[in-house]
């Protein structure tokens, strides 16, 4: 396994542990040491410049794959907050890894912003929230750039669109930016109502499904009662 593997995989043991701010230090290096890693690569133009398909690393999908964000009387927001490990056996550098390492780093910054904003200390709060909103971008736009439509999409790919968008509008709805929010849950009830159209959603992401639609239930229920009349 390549280094920058080897500290991503530790850094995701630190999320699963709550670790978060040691989690965000790993990740940074990750990061820095995969940047080194492609700078050197001879198929370093190929990373982002071909349009082909992703292959996100496989997932693990359980219960304690959503954070439970906010102890309100209804449920939600759910934050997804399964962190993606890298294989052993995957030793050259892709697109793959750079969506892996990014939506890590952007996830830790996301649950550290979540555990400042539960203790009133705001400004950092906003700091991370502002971090995980850029780093989400670059992992979002790795899956709009390797596919036209959502036709040619593999539902791996999908879910973990789905779940980018779920996060994303989670931070702009934290950073009170209700438009870019709004934005962002459309996209997810879009992506959703894919899912169902499809026939697609597996057993064991019925949880996760879930939990998507009690964060965007608001705009299923406009979309809905405006195609009713």
């Amino acid at each position: 396994m390549n280094r920058f593997g080897a500290i991503n995989n530790e850094a995701c043991s630190l999320l699963d542990s709550a670790e978060y701010g040691t989690a965000v230090g790993l990740f940074k290096e990750a990061l820095t040491v995969l940047q080194t890693e492609i700078s050197g690569s001879d198929s370093n133009h190929e990373l982002f410049s071909e349009r082909t398909k992703l292959c996100v690393p496989r997932i693990q999908n359980s219960s304690t794959s959503f954070f439970f964000h906010q102890q309100t009387e209804h449920f939600g927001p759910w934050i997804y907050a399964q962190p993606l490990r890298i294989s052993p056996d995957e030793s050259d550098v892709s697109n793959s890894h750079v969506f892996a390492v990014t939506f890590n780093m952007a996830l830790a910054c996301h649950l550290l912003a979540t555990e400042f904003e539960d203790d009133s200390v705001g400004n950092y709060a906003r700091q991370y929230f502002y971090k995980a909103k850029k780093l989400y971008q670059l992992p979002l736009k790795l899956i709009q750039e390797s596919t036209s439509n959502f036709t040619s999409l593999m539902e791996e790919d999908l879910f973990l669109f789905a779940a980018v968008l779920n996060n994303i509008s989670h931070v702009h709805s934290s950073l009170e930016e209700i438009e870019c929010m709004m934005v962002y849950r459309h996209q997810l009830v879009k992506t959703l109502f894919f899912f169902i159209d499809a026939g697609v959603i597996s057993h064991d992401r019925t949880f996760a499904f879930d939990c998507f639609l009690v964060n965007v239930q608001d705009l299923v229920c406009r979309i809905y009662t405006a195609g009713a009349a």
